[in-house]
């Protein structure tokens, strides 16, 4: 539902707190994200909630080495800000302490912020996963400068099928959990979802807030999504939309319409075509002015003959033409993943540049980093941004995955001091910068469990940590700053 007013009350509640939260990532194979759109990414391997219809719109592999089994678990993230006044990057916040289980999932991590001279804490987050490694919770904790207080948990249950039943949001009160918000979910015998109830805490019971209900054609293409509001004891009707699909199974209509009490009244439609390769090509958006539709968007998609999205023009009707808004434009490798991307708009006569940018990848395909750079009207001077480096390290078969438990670098980053933790002896260590120079090595077996490693001497930057244990080799890297 384009227009819908009521989207998932947990993922609502997130965003408000997220607002002064910093980025993150999702819980499985991580991506850049912000913490506004966590409970989504959490929510993944379940079901999402508010808007069911999505676009056949592709962009890019980000992962291409999955097939062939390496898994990828992040080290810690780095977060810049673009300086004006500077005219360069200022070193912002980051995700650091991550902790996984033997599926790869992420158990924990800390985000902290740089306040120009030390990093501050300011959010943990731990989750838990049942036996189909389905999130089944987490606690979202802020730093109060001393210690960490609870703020936000989150408790979801799953059917037999593992189909995401129901999930509650509570708040800390500052001595117990006070439950805030709850989801609840139903499927049909094709586990599609038929209908997602929404209810608020009132003191001492659950209230319902927003209804609504999915019906299904025999394709289980969803054909109509009816929104309702609880009025004290009763169901009033709200919105109501309605789908239409060509032979592929592509949506080729969205109808939305809205209750006056006696009678549904049209508000939006959306048109969609699509190519060959059930690509979407456009979509025209619609208002109905009580008598006719009047023409309000336009979106031209183009792709090149991987069906990756390399061009989006988006326009808006003046009464008598469309009108040129915006343009979005892709670049890809070989590897068909994204490689630079802009934003441009339309100035009356031509395209002026608005946002850039830029994504980078390892030798394996892994995404390394992403640059995003503002411009002023004219597309020249950069005004603001951000920028993004992953550290990580690359591990082969899910099946060979040992906990990070085993292994812990601390500090990271450092001056150059730092300790080399293992619950198993160490047999040796050896360290290389980033140009593969060994510039520090005790490959005698040392046999201890705890080793301080001292590379105070060397230039700030990012070093390779090879560690030895009982013959298995476990890479981690450090930085020195």
């Amino acid at each position: 539902m384009k227009k819908i007013l009521m989207i998932a009350i947990l993922a609502l509640s997130l965003n408000v707190y997220a607002q002064n939260l910093p980025n993150t990532f999702n819980t499985h194979h991580p991506e850049l994200c912000s913490m506004k759109n966590i409970q989504g990414k959490i929510e993944a391997k379940g079901t999402t909630s508010g808007e069911h219809h999505k676009r056949n719109i592709q962009k890019t592999n980000k992962y291409p080495n999955e097939e062939f089994n390496l898994v990828k678990r992040w080290d810690s993230i780095y977060f810049w800000k673009w300086d004006p006044i500077l005219a360069g990057w200022a070193l912002s916040s980051n995700n650091t302490n991550l902790v996984y289980d033997d599926n790869n999932d992420i158990l924990s991590f800390v985000a902290q912020d740089w306040n120009g001279t030390n990093w501050i804490n300011n959010v943990q987050f731990t989750q838990t996963y049942n036996a189909n490694y389905s999130s089944t919770g987490y606690i979202l904790e802020t730093w109060n400068g001393v210690d960490w207080v609870n703020t936000y948990k989150n408790i979801t249950t799953y059917d037999a099928n593992n189909n995401h039943t129901v999930t509650i949001l509570q708040t800390w009160d500052g001595i117990s959990w006070v439950n805030s918000h709850q989801s609840i979910f139903t499927y049909d015998g094709n586990h599609n979802q038929t209908s997602h109830l929404s209810q608020s805490w009132a003191v001492n019971e659950w209230v319902n807030t927003y209804l609504n209900t999915y019906t299904y054609d025999i394709n289980n293409d969803e054909i109509r999504d009816l929104g309702q509001s609880w009025n004290v004891n009763v169901w009033e009707n709200s919105e109501l939309s309605t789908y239409s699909y060509d032979a592929n199974h592509n949506e080729t209509s969205e109808l939305d319409q809205a209750w006056l009490g006696t009678d549904w009244v049209n508000s939006y439609l959306y048109t969609s075509t699509y190519d060959a390769d059930d690509n979407q090509t456009s979509e025209v958006d619609q208002l109905w002015d009580g008598t006719v539709w009047q023409n309000d968007s336009k979106i031209l998609y183009t792709y090149d003959t991987n069906s990756s999205l390399i061009n989006e023009v988006d326009q808006t009707w003046n009464g008598s033409e469309w009108e040129n808004s915006l343009q979005f434009t892709y670049a890809y490798d070989a590897s068909n993943s994204e490689t630079s991307g802009s934003v441009q708009t339309w100035n009356g006569g031509d395209w002026v540049l608005a946002r850039s940018s830029i994504i980078t990848y390892d030798a394996d395909g892994y995404e390394a980093g992403q640059s995003n750079r503002n411009y002023d009207d004219n597309g020249i001077l950069i005004i603001g941004g951000d920028s993004t480096h992953y550290y990580f390290h690359t591990l082969t078969g899910i099946n060979d995955l040992e906990p990070d438990e085993i292994i812990s670098l601390f500090p990271n980053p450092n001056e150059g001091i730092f300790t080399i933790s293992c619950k198993k002896n160490i047999s040796s260590v050896v360290i290389y910068n980033l140009l593969g120079e060994r510039v520090f090595a005790n490959d005698k077996s040392i046999e201890i469990t705890s080793r301080d490693i001292d590379l105070s001497p060397q230039s700030k930057g990012i070093y390779i940590v090879n560690i030895d244990v009982g013959g298995k080799i476990y890479n981690r890297r450090i930085i020195i700053q």
